[in-house]
């Protein structure tokens, strides 16, 4: 039950949030599409040889912890990402996807890109931070500073990361730009962590279509 409350306090909070930076509303009770676009299963090689498909490379460092991970696109937004198995992609609405483990679907990542713009980057990383402080009844997050746990890799920069703990687990959220593009992660897991370094992995594998 208390899961529940948590996640309908962050639904509310970036609900109005988001409404105030002008987020196309019109569309909210469209049916939720299950499953991204999969593309070809990518054999992610172990040595320091790079991907070449077409697409920006696997981050050097992830290449063991990505192996057979699933080039996927978004059904709605301008973005493909590498899935592992057991983890399913599905569009919520228009500029807001959620990537869930199979058999835990309380555990998930949700997903949001934007275009990179002034003033963006920072409102979301605000905007994520009430977000976070929502969903532990009012705590404040803790600023996540170790780069080995935060998405790196080519063309990824001005990454900023919290946390919260909850009663139920722990809830991050990470902005970072890559390119023209501005990505929000924000991460629902169990106390124990469990998926929290494949949520970083796959995320900073975002790149534009």
């Amino acid at each position: 039950m208390k899961r529940k409350l948590n996640l309908l306090y962050v639904a509310a909070a970036t609900a109005i949030l988001l409404s105030a930076c002008g987020t196309d509303t019109e569309n909210e009770n469209k049916d939720v599409k299950t499953n991204g676009t999969a593309g070809t299963t990518q054999e992610v090689e172990t040595d320091t040889e790079s991907v070449d498909d077409g697409t920006d490379p696997v981050p050097e460092s992830q290449k063991v912890v990505l192996k057979d991970a699933i080039l996927t696109e978004s059904d709605e937004q301008d973005y493909s990402i590498y899935l592992l198995p057991t983890y399913t992609l599905t569009s919520e609405e228009p500029g807001r996807d959620s990537l869930y483990v199979e058999g835990e679907e309380e555990i998930f990542m949700r997903i949001e890109t934007m275009k990179k713009e002034d003033g963006t980057f920072d409102y979301l990383v605000e905007n994520m931070n009430e977000i976070l402080k929502a969903a532990s009844d009012g705590n404040a997050p803790v600023e996540l500073t170790d780069e080995e746990k935060l998405p790196s890799g080519e063309d990824i920069s001005t990454v900023k990361a919290s946390k919260v703990q909850t009663e139920t687990g722990t809830v991050t959220g990470i902005v970072f730009e890559r390119g023209d593009m501005i990505v929000r992660l924000t991460l629902f897991d169990s106390p124990k962590e469990e998926h929290t370094e494949n949520f970083v992995r796959m995320g900073e594998t975002i790149t534009t279509k």
